[in-house]
């Protein structure tokens, strides 16, 4: 049986840096994470402190692990990391207990 993970990832943002292109970085990501085995959601949120969470969801530990691989050596990472203040990065992975999903179309 294979168990969703979830891959937290908290951060801030280096001093000065523009938020449009920070954000355009971020979604040139997008298409990199389609082509990861494994992959099933990804959200970024920002909070009222600044603090940075890149949640992503992944099948299972090992496509988690592959993907994070992957994204370090891909230009599309290290675009978005040349934003990030490296210090400050906390990653984790959590094996999800309970999940629950409302698929709703436009109407």
């Amino acid at each position: 049986m294979t168990t969703t993970v979830m891959e937290m990832v908290n951060f801030t943002l280096k001093p000065g840096t523009d938020n449009a292109q920070w954000l355009a970085s971020a979604a040139e990501l997008e298409s990199f994470l389609l082509q990861q085995s494994g992959f099933l959601y990804r959200s970024l949120t920002q909070d009222e402190q600044g603090l940075w969470y890149d949640v992503v969801f992944w099948q299972d530990m090992d496509a988690a692990v592959a993907g994070g691989k992957a994204f370090m050596a891909s230009s599309q990472g290290q675009q978005m990391c040349q934003f990030i203040e490296l210090e400050t990065v906390k990653m984790r992975h959590m094996p999800v207990s309970v999940e629950l999903m409302s698929c709703q179309g436009a109407g």
